[in-house]
C-alpha cells in the first residue's frame, strides 16, 4: 500500500498512545516526506486530503482481506471531510483518539461488531442519520461539535460517558432495545429526543444539561436516571418512575407534564420550579430543597405524603475541586425536627407545606447602574419585614433576559394587607432620609443586638441604593426609566398614584455630595464621575467584606476582626454624614493596612480584598499595600 502512494522515506510515524491497560500502541506504517506522521495520523490536512481517501479505501480493503486483522484500527487518525455512507463494517470499528476535521458522514452505515470511540473529537458535524449498530457502542470522552444521530434500532448498549456536545444533539426517531447510557456528560446546547423510544434504563447521572432538554412524543419505557444532574430547562419527558434523585432543577420547565407519577426528587435541588395545576402520584421529594416553588392547585396523592419525610427551603454555596457544589440549609429543614406526619408532626404533612401560595409578580427593566442596588435593597425586604411585623416572605429574582422578575411570596394569606402596605412603605423609604424612616419591631423575638444589628444592616442597604440610584444615573432617559419601573412595584389591591417617584429622581440634584468630591474640588465632570462610582463601590465592597468579616471562624485574629469590622462601620457613618475629610483619610488608611494581612484572617477570595483595596486608594489616592 506505501509503494502505491509513493511514499518514500524510511521514517516511522510518530504516533503512540497508552491503552486503558497500559499497553503502548504504535502506528508501524511510514511517515509522509516533510512529517513526522503517516499519511492518517498526519494533521496537515491541506497537504494530504488529495491522497487521504484513496490511502483510506486501500487501508479498508487490506483489514477486510486479512482474517488475522480483527477490527478496523482508525486509532488516532486525524480525518479530513469523509463519506462512509451505507458502508458495512464487519469488523469492529476502533476510532479511539481520532479527530475528524470537518463533517464525518455515516450516514445508513452499518456497524455489526459495534464501535469504540475514546476521546475521539468531531470538530465538524457527525452524521449518524440511519446507521445500524449491532453490538455495543462506546463514546467515552468523546467530543462532538454537532450530533445527529437518527433514525433505526440500536440493539445494544450504547454509551455516551463523559462526552462534551458543543452544538444542539440529536437522537430523533431512535429505537434504543438496550440500556442507553450519557453519565457525566455535558449538553452546552439542546438535547432533543423527538419521538424516540428507550425500552431499557436510560441513565443521565451527573450530567449537566445547560440548554433546554426535550422528549416531545418520546416513549419512555423503563427506568430514567438523573442523579445529581443539572438541567436547566425539562420538556415535555412523559414516564412513570423518573428518578431525578440528586438532581439540580433551576427555573425547570414542566410544560407538558400534568401527573408526576412515580417520581423521585430525592436529595435533588429545586429553584424557581413551577408545580402549578400539577398532580404528584406516588412520588418522593425526601432531602429536597424546594426554593421558590410555584404550587398553585397543586394535588398531592396521601402516598405522596407518606413517603416524603422531610424537604429544606433553602441552600448554599461552596467552592469543591473547582466545581460549585450546593448543600441544603440545615436549619431551613421542615419539619425542622422530626418527619412529616409522626407523632411530633402528626397533622403536618407535605400537602401543609404545599399550600398555595399568595403572590405578587413584578418583571422590572432596570438600567444596569440601578440593577443591582434595587434587586438587593428589595432582597432584603425578607429580613426588613420580620424585624418589624414577625411575618415570613419569600422573594425569588430571576433573570428573564435584561429584565429581572421579582415574586413576593407568602401563605399567610391572613397577612397579605399588611405586607402589601409594608412593602409599599419600604419601597417608598428608598426616597427618605434614614433618619426619618419610621417602623416599629413588632417582632417580640428579637434581642437588642439583633435590633442593633438589623438597624446597622438596613441603614447600610439603604445608602447603598440612595446612591446607585440619587447619584448613579447620568443621563434624563435612565431617570425616567428608573422612576417608571420603581412606580410599578405598588400591590394591585392598594394602587395610588406614584408620580412622586419621577418628581423625586428627575427633581434632585444629579451631583455626588460633598464627601465625594473631598480632594479635587477642581476635577472634571469625568473624573468626578469616577470618584463617585469609587465611593459607592468603595461603600458596597465594605458592607459586603464587613458580611464576610462575620463568618470567620478563626479566634486567633478576632480582635483584629473586631477592629476592622469597626472601622468599616466608622468609614461608612463618615461618608453618610460627610464627616471629617481627614479623619477618613486615618480611618481608611487603617483599613487599607489592615486589608494588606486580612488573607491571614480566612478571607478566602484575596481578589475581592484587591478590589476593595484598589477602589478605597483610589479614591483617597493611596498606593494599596502588598499582603504580607
Amino acid at each position: 500500500m506505501i509503494d502505491k502512494l509513493k511514499v518514500s522515506t524510511q521514517r516511522k510515524c510518530n504516533f503512540k498512545k497508552k491503552d486503558n491497560n497500559g499497553e503502548l500502541l504504535s502506528c508501524g506504517l511510514r511517515s509522509l516526506e516533510d512529517d513526522t506522521y503517516c499519511i492518517f495520523h498526519s494533521e496537515n490536512i491541506s497537504k494530504k486530503t488529495n491522497q487521504f481517501d484513496s490511502a483510506f479505501n486501500l487501508l479498508i480493503e487490506q483489514i477486510e482481506n486479512n482474517n488475522k486483522m480483527m477490527e478496523y484500527n482508525f486509532r488516532g487518525f486525524v480525518f479530513p471531510k469523509i463519506s462512509l455512507k451505507y458502508k458495512v463494517f464487519n469488523k469492529m470499528v476502533d476510532i479511539r483518539w481520532a479527530t475528524f476535521t470537518d463533517m464525518a458522514d455515516f450516514e445508513n452505515a452499518f456497524f455489526k461488531n459495534g464501535m469504540f470511540a475514546h476521546k475521539t473529537n468531531f470538530k465538524g458535524i457527525a452524521f449518524f442519520q440511519g446507521a445500524k449498530f449491532h453490538n455495543s457502542v462506546s463514546f467515552v470522552g468523546t467530543e462532538f461539535n454537532k450530533l445527529i444521530f437518527i433514525g433505526d434500532k440500536v440493539l445494544n448498549k450504547i454509551v455516551f460517558h463523559g462526552c462534551k456536545f458543543h452544538e444542539n444533539a440529536v437522537f430523533q426517531d431512535r429505537c434504543f432495545l438496550d440500556d442507553v447510557v450519557f453519565q457525566s456528560s455535558i449538553f452546552y446546547k439542546n438535547a432533543d429526543f423527538p419521538k424516540t423510544e428507550f425500552h431499557k434504563k436510560l441513565d443521565f447521572s451527573n450530567s449537566e444539561f445547560r440548554g433546554q432538554l426535550l422528549f416531545l412524543n418520546a416513549k419512555l419505557l423503563d427506568e430514567v436516571v438523573f442523579n445529581k444532574t443539572v438541567i436547566a430547562s425539562l420538556k415535555n419527558i412523559k414516564g412513570s418512575g423518573i428518578n431525578l434523585d440528586g438532581t439540580i432543577l433551576h427555573s425547570t420547565n414542566f410544560k407538558d407534564i400534568i401527573n408526576f407519577h412515580n417520581y423521585s426528587f430525592k436529595n435533588s435541588v429545586l429553584i424557581f420550579c413551577d408545580f402549578s395545576n400539577k398532580s404528584l402520584i406516588n412520588c418522593d421529594f425526601t432531602g429536597a430543597v424546594l426554593k421558590s416553588i410555584y404550587s398553585d392547585n397543586i394535588s398531592i396523592d396521601s402516598k405522596t405524603c407518606a413517603k416524603t419525610k422531610f424537604i429544606y427551603t433553602d441552600y448554599e454555596e461552596f467552592q469543591e475541586a473547582g466545581m460549585t457544589r450546593i448543600i441544603p440549609k440545615i436549619n431551613s429543614r421542615i419539619p425542622l425536627t422530626g418527619d412529616f406526619g409522626d407523632k411530633d408532626n402528626i397533622n403536618f404533612t407535605l400537602i401543609d407545606y404545599f399550600q398555595q401560595f399568595h403572590k405578587w409578580n413584578f418583571l422590572l427593566d432596570l438600567p444596569i447602574e440601578v440593577r443591582t442596588g434595587i434587586l438587593n435593597y428589595i432582597n432584603f425586604f425578607k429580613d426588613y419585614i420580620r424585624s418589624t411585623e414577625d411575618i415570613n416572605v419569600d422573594i425569588a429574582t430571576e433573570p428573564q433576559g435584561e429584565k429581572s422578575k421579582l415574586s413576593l411570596l407568602t401563605k399567610d394569606e391572613t397577612k397579605k394587607d399588611i405586607i402589601a402596605v409594608t412593602f409599599q412603605n419600604y419601597i417608598e423609604n428608598i426616597f427618605k432620609p434614614f433618619d426619618q424612616i419610621n417602623y416599629e419591631f413588632r417582632n417580640n423575638k428579637l434581642s437588642a443586638i439583633q435590633k442593633e444589628s438589623f438597624i446597622t444592616n438596613y441603614r447600610d442597604e439603604h445608602i447603598i441604593v440612595r446612591k446607585r440610584i440619587l447619584y448613579g444615573l447620568i443621563d434624563e432617559q435612565r431617570r425616567d426609566k428608573t422612576a417608571l419601573e420603581i412606580s410599578k412595584m405598588q400591590i394591585a389591591e392598594y394602587k395610588r398614584d406614584l408620580e412622586w417617584f419621577r418628581n423625586l429622581i428627575i427633581l434632585k440634584e444629579n451631583k455626588p455630595p460633598a464627601s465625594i468630591n473631598i480632594y479635587n474640588q477642581q476635577s472634571s465632570n469625568q473624573e468626578m464621575n469616577v470618584e463617585m462610582e469609587n465611593n459607592i463601590k468603595v461603600g458596597i465592597e465594605l458592607a459586603s467584606l464587613s458580611d464576610e468579616l462575620d463568618n470567620i471562624k478563626s479566634k486567633a485574629h478576632q480582635a483584629e476582626i473586631d477592629h476592622l469590622k469597626e472601622e468599616i462601620k466608622n468609614i461608612l457613618i463618615e461618608q453618610k454624614e460627610k464627616g471629617d475629610n481627614e479623619q477618613l483619610r486615618l480611618r481608611t488608611k487603617t483599613v487599607l493596612g489592615a486589608l494588606g494581612k486580612a488573607a491571614n484572617y480566612g478571607i478566602q477570595n484575596f481578589d475581592k480584598i484587591v478590589n476593595i483595596g484598589n477602589a478605597i486608594a483610589k479614591l483617597l489616592g493611596f498606593n494599596f499595600p502588598s499582603a504580607q
